[in-house]
């Protein structure tokens, strides 16, 4: 539910998905919300009126397309991710559809590799607060994909959505403290150590230490280069 500001007014406009009407206060304008009819998420317009954007998928870089998953992805699901296809698939349903809980669930998306066409990650967004400003970042990679570098191309494309597509606040990320190489990774995307918490969670009857890293949406512009013809 949004915070009303006094005084301030509202964007009256229909989602790009099921045509219902949704009233925002202009604090909202350019960030991600979710329809009050079929909960899915849109982008919030600038003016009165105007037509709020579907999320700006699919994403590409170099080597990565970001884009929701599709009912045949199931196969390449079972590489990493799970160990039957009735799982895969039943998952990959799941997630396709908007459901009204008082957390929202986590938005997944695909990490496509373009060249090879095939699905070798999985990205998670876990929205933080009931506005949509902060999101925890995850990555499930398949590591028997073989191609150096991708993990940090996806997570690297997975920032460019949430920042410059979303407008986020705030972008967090956690790993075990002994993952070297997650750690490593996320240092190497600008996000920043916040916290370790020792022996923060149980796995397999062992408790481990947690690292957290976190990225504002101001330290990802202030190094961000500048757009052609402008100067900071």
């Amino acid at each position: 539910m949004e915070t009303e500001i006094i005084g301030e007014d509202f964007l009256d406009f229909k989602c790009p998905y099921c045509g219902a009407l949704n009233s925002f206060p202009t604090s909202a304008a350019g960030l991600a919300r979710e329809c009050v009819n079929c909960l899915d998420f849109l982008v919030v317009p600038a003016k009165d009126g105007d037509a709020a954007r579907k999320l700006p998928l699919p994403m590409e870089s170099s080597r990565i397309r970001l884009r929701k998953f599709e009912a045949g992805d199931w196969k390449d699901l079972l590489e990493y991710q799970f160990e039957d296809e009735d799982e895969a698939t039943g998952w990959i349903h799941t997630i396709s559809i908007p459901r009204s809980t008082e957390t929202r669930p986590p938005l997944y998306l695909a990490a496509e590799a373009l060249d090879a066409r095939k699905v070798i990650g999985t990205v998670g967004f876990s929205f933080l607060d009931p506005s949509f400003n902060q999101v925890e970042l995850r990555l499930t990679s398949n590591k028997a994909a073989a191609m150096p570098g991708v993990e940090l191309e996806a997570l690297d494309t997975a920032l460019e959505f949430c920042f410059q597509e979303l407008n986020l606040h705030r972008v967090i990320s956690q790993c075990p403290a002994e993952d070297s190489e997650r750690r490593r990774l996320l240092n190497d995307l600008g996000m920043r150590q916040e916290a370790e918490f020792v022996k923060h969670t149980c796995i397999a009857g062992k408790w481990i230490s947690v690292v957290w890293f976190a990225l504002l949406e101001e330290e990802y512009f202030k190094d961000a280069p500048a757009e052609p013809g402008k100067t900071s």
